[in-house]
């Protein structure tokens, strides 16, 4: 970061101009990278999905879980009193393919209902009602794989937390927010997902 400035020493105008560096451009340098590792995570997630659900639409529905998790993300660090660092971008990052995992068993399960003829609606239901068991499942399986490192102590216990702690925060919300958020979205984008599957698939609308 710099900034310049004007001084007038004896008539005459200096200028002068100053820059952070040390730990402040190192987390600056680090913050791009963890941006465009996100960028990268996010296309990948996307292509593989269309590519598995042959759907340009059904993978946004999927992927509309990854930001709810920024806030348990926030509330964790708040209510622990942890900054934001290199450790809690490593964890977002784990969180991308985690909290993606919710979703497409709602989604999955709901798209084969539909196929069996059911309506959109009870196919939701179906799913929220078949589905939570293994959501809850392997939701609290990762958090109580996470609990030694977040409440442990010993070294290193400074920066393993703060990631834990994140994981543990963006797993709970995205978890509740997903079963109430997903089936909405999907409700809402599915006749959109139905009429280009009928362009792309049959080469008529």
């Amino acid at each position: 970061m710099t900034r310049d400035r004007a001084v007038v020493r004896d008539r005459a105008v200096v200028w002068y101009h100053y820059r952070f560096t040390g730990d402040v451009e190192n987390m600056n340098d680090t913050a791009t990278a963890f941006g465009a590792a996100v960028l990268l995570a996010v296309i990948l997630i996307y292509l593989i999905l269309a590519a598995l659900y042959e759907s340009l639409i059904q993978p946004f529905i999927i992927m509309i879980s990854m930001p709810l998790s920024l806030t348990g993300i926030m509330v964790a660090l708040y209510l622990s009193g942890y900054t934001f660092s290199l450790f809690v971008m490593i964890g977002i990052i784990l969180l991308l393919g985690m909290v993606g995992k919710n979703a497409i068993l709602v989604v999955d399960f709901a798209n084969r209902a539909i196929k069996e003829g059911k309506k959109i609606d009870d196919a939701l239901l179906e799913a929220g009602e078949k589905r939570l068991r293994p959501i809850l499942m392997t939701t609290f399986a990762m958090i109580g794989a996470m609990m030694p490192l977040a409440f442990g102590s010993g070294a290193g216990h400074e920066a393993n937390a703060p990631m834990a702690l994140a994981i543990i925060g963006g797993l709970l919300s995205s978890t509740v927010l997903t079963l109430l958020v997903v089936p909405a979205i999907y409700k809402f984008m599915y006749p959109m997902d139905a009429w280009l599957r009928k362009w792309y698939e049959k080469g008529t609308v």
